[in-house]
């Protein structure tokens, strides 16, 4: 192994640089600040206005760090709501469609409740049913929920309520992945909580009403955002180094997403004041709510030659988030990070790997497994790292920027740099 270039004390001890000590972007503090920034920009659905502003927000602070910076676009079906109501007798419940959504007729729909077990007996009624739980949290077109919602709508529903099954009792949002088809009649995910308010209106004959308004474009213009930065002496046997994390949501993703956002930001100030051996591209996707569509897109049109890949580090979901434990009053936090999150790397990385996290509290490094985006550079055979965990707050709405903290994300990052540094140095 070739010696290391970018120095292990600038991971402590940023260089001068004109006589005056820049700010090291690996601290915690630098970091959460970047947390604070991607949650408070809004809910990060592909192709939306937030999502637009997210990537411009991105590319500003790449370029402020050196960066070339460009948008690879790509077009994404997507469906934009404007409202989703529900109520229930004189009661209005939280609500949220089911990708992809069927918006309701002009005025919304009304009718009496029924439980999906009684199929005879929900014809012209709203139907309540549960959506069993699955990894990720994603229906796909061979997801059960997709045959249990088309028997409901064949034996005449009007409309359907689907409970998500989760230890918070809020609502779960659901992953869209793959060609799922526009549901038959509009489908509202409700709260566990709110199970006993419905199976009341349900047994007692009230009435309940809802509406989904929007438009879906099967072709919506969606963007991932990439930034480069050349070797500092390039050559043309020069490899590539690789960072990339999702930046697309359904809420704030304050646990599932701004980790890593947060960390490669981080991770981009620092290699732009350093000697590199290779060049590098910072890579943030959107689309990934919709099966990684923007990495997927990425990689049908640019995808790099896997032999020039030195390493792609992929920062995945709850890279750095709280550890939250069940109670007899509920889900309390820990004062920790989730230990439960999955390292993941190639075979000829391992070593490097090991290393560099060793003091990391985590699962692995696996080899042989991967989760989440991370299973497309797998599939692809890439040279790679990364890490992910689903938790208890993914696709929630109140998954904000107090699901991390200064103190989780600044281990990772400087251990993410402390790998980069061997890798790029292969």
């Amino acid at each position: 192994m070739a010696s290391l270039v970018l120095t292990f004390p600038f991971l402590r001890q940023p260089q001068v640089l004109g006589g005056q000590a820049p700010m090291d972007p690996l601290t915690g503090d630098q970091l959460y600040s970047h947390v604070l920034k991607y949650c408070g920009l809004g809910e990060h659905r592909t192709a939306s206005r937030c999502d637009f502003s997210t990537s411009r927000w991105i590319a500003d602070e790449l370029s402020d760090a050196g960066f070339a910076v460009r948008f690879h676009t790509y077009h994404v079906r997507q469906f934009f709501p404007n409202k989703a109501h529900l109520q229930v007798s004189d009661q209005k419940l939280e609500c949220f469609p089911l990708w992809p959504p069927r918006a309701t007729i002009q005025g919304g729909i009304s009718a009496r409740l029924a439980p999906d077990s009684t199929l005879s007996e929900i014809r012209r009624r709203i139907a309540i049913t549960s959506i069993p739980k699955t990894p990720g949290d994603t229906i796909s077109p061979r997801s059960p929920t997709v045959p249990l919602i088309n028997s409901i709508a064949d034996a005449g529903a009007v409309g359907i309520l689907a409970i998500t099954e989760g230890p918070t009792g809020e609502i779960i949002a659901m992953n869209c992945s793959g060609p799922v088809p526009t549901w038959p009649i509009p489908v509202l995910l409700v709260a566990p909580r709110d199970l006993s308010v419905l199976s009341h209106a349900a047994s007692s004959g009230k009435p309940a009403s809802i509406v989904i308004e929007g438009h879906e474009e099967v072709a919506a213009n969606a963007r991932n955002v990439i930034g480069s930065i050349s070797a500092s002496h390039p050559s043309p046997e020069r490899g590539l180094m690789i960072v990339s994390t999702p930046i697309s949501g359904w809420f704030q993703c304050g646990s599932e997403r701004a980790p890593g956002v947060a960390v490669m930001l981080g991770l981009a100030r620092w290699i732009s004041r350093n000697r590199r051996e290779c060049d590098w591209m910072f890579i943030g996707h959107s689309g990934h709510e919709l099966g990684f569509a923007g990495m997927h897109a990425y990689l049908r049109d640019e995808a790099p030659p896997r032999d020039r890949v030195k390493c792609w580090m992929l920062f995945g979901a709850a890279a750095a988030a709280f550890e939250w434990t069940q109670t007899a009053q509920g889900l309390k936090r820990l004062d920790q990070v989730d230990a439960h999150r999955r390292l993941y790397c190639s075979q000829n990385l391992l070593e490097i790997t090991r290393e560099a996290f060793h003091d990391l509290a985590c699962v692995g490094p696996m080899t042989d497994k991967a989760g989440g985006a991370q299973r497309v550079l797998m599939d692809r055979n890439y040279s790679r790292m990364g890490l992910s965990l689903g938790n208890y707050f993914h696709h929630l709405k109140r998954d904000g920027p107090e699901m991390t903290s200064a103190a989780l994300l600044e281990p990772l990052a400087r251990a993410s740099a402390n790998a980069l540094a061997k890798a790029d140095s292969l």
